[in-house]
């Protein structure tokens, strides 16, 4: 299922992810259910179709927490973010997103950091503050767990190309700069401390 989605098989991908599931309910299996969720909500949301997609990711996040799972619930909710995003519910998208980081930085999957990340840029990006995203996607993409990463591509090169547009090449240039000297231990520190700070 998940190859066949990698292929743009949608039909295919959910056909074989919705047989996965039927077998993970009879045999008990939550992993694989919780599995089949968040790729059947990865094929909905990568045709746009939020609504749809949302309900499998919370599911899949449902069964995540049941088995104590971090990395799946840590990629579910950059999933949940990227939803929000698209449905134009900001507040809620960075909620999810930071969440995300939090735990991923938690067991060591920087890779989730980073796409968790993209998120916060395009965030940033519709508050305005361009060089802002330009600099936090300059440290993902010149991050060493970044390489070659589909879903990191997928969501950092289009969005960059994008504020390339709305700079000015100085100011591009700068924050490029700036984002490759960037460490991402000190960059999380800061937009979780933003989260704490809203919760206090």
């Amino acid at each position: 299922g998940a190859v066949a989605e990698g292929l743009g098989q949608y039909d295919e991908a959910y056909r074989c992810l919705t047989e996965a599931q039927e077998i993970a309910a009879k045999l008990g299996n939550r992993l694989l259910a919780a599995n089949a969720q968040g790729n059947l909500g990865r094929v909905e949301y990568v045709q746009g179709r939020y609504q749809q997609a949302n309900e499998h990711f919370n599911r899949a996040l449902q069964l995540f927490r049941e088995i104590d799972n971090v990395y799946g619930e840590a990629t579910v909710l950059y999933f949940l973010g990227f939803i929000e995003i698209a449905l134009d519910r900001e507040d809620t998208a960075a909620g999810y997103l930071r969440e995300s980081i939090r735990l991923s930085m938690k067991i060591g999957a920087i890779t989730i950091t980073l796409i968790a990340l993209c998120g916060i840029a395009r965030l940033r990006m519709r508050a305005g503050d361009h060089a802002g995203a330009v600099e936090l996607l300059s440290m993902v993409l010149n991050h060493a767990a970044s390489g070659g990463d589909v879903d990191v591509e997928r969501e950092s090169v289009p969005l960059l190309n994008e504020l390339g547009q709305l700079l000015p090449p100085d100011a591009l240039s700068a924050a490029l700069e700036r984002g490759r000297d960037g460490d991402l231990d000190s960059v999380v520190s800061g937009i979780l401390e933003v989260s704490q700070a809203a919760n206090d």
